[in-house]
């Protein structure tokens, strides 16, 4: 395991104690000096002052899906995460996906149960992820989904995704989640595909500038 990735593991495990744990005033004190001394480390370490510039070479070959996404990635904190591959399709078919996560109690809704935002946010990426596996990138246009069951937190669940037919440059997809053989929630999507060139224009065009509320 690299050192980043044991970093977001104990921070990961240190947000959901966070999100749940009973702590008396003078524990969770505790803990809050140590996380805000540990910011300042992290910040005095970090080898850019921001981020640096964007590019799509990364998104294209799937490292940011792998690394830093908030869904899937490892290295995020943020990320439960769901952990993907591509799989052979049906004879004829694109590559599909498949894969598995199980979301602790820091993605609860209603208690034991994923909260409706993460399993829609599941889900998109899970469209986006079955577009690349079937050798393209497209940015979501529409997406609809159907939420059939509560979707329980803290147990193993199946993903599973398809890009299902295309239009031009409008990609049609579908995506579950199930537990054991039954769909909890399953979504379609509908998306734009976008070139490299075009992904690396929409990422300047959204980058704060020095000054704006929120920019670095």
């Amino acid at each position: 395991m690299t050192p980043r990735r044991r970093l977001a593991d104990a921070l990961r495990t240190a947000v959901g104690l966070a999100a749940v744990g009973d702590f008396d005033d003078a524990a969770a004190a505790r803990a809050a000096a140590l996380v805000e001394d540990l910011n300042a480390s992290l910040a005095a370490a970090a080898r850019h002052a921001a981020p640096p510039p964007f590019t799509a070479a990364g998104f294209f070959d799937g490292e940011f899906r792998t690394t830093t996404s908030p869904v899937t990635g490892v290295c995020n904190p943020l990320a439960p995460p769901l952990h993907i591959g591509n799989v052979d399709g049906a004879a004829g078919a694109p590559r599909e996906v498949a894969g598995q996560v199980s979301f602790g109690k820091a993605y609860e809704g209603v208690p034991n149960c994923v909260h409706g935002g993460v399993i829609a946010q599941t889900l998109d990426e899970l469209l986006g992820a079955s577009n690349q596996a079937a050798g393209t990138v497209g940015m979501t246009v529409q997406m609809t989904v159907r939420y059939r069951k509560p979707t329980p937190a803290g147990v193993p669940l199946r993903l599973e995704a398809r890009c299902t037919r295309r239009d031009g440059r409008k990609l049609h997809s579908w995506a579950a989640i199930r537990h054991g053989e039954d769909i909890t929630a399953e979504a379609e999507g509908v998306f734009i595909e976008v070139t490299p060139q075009q992904f690396e224009a929409i990422a300047r065009a959204c980058t704060p500038q020095a000054g704006t509320p929120g920019a670095a």
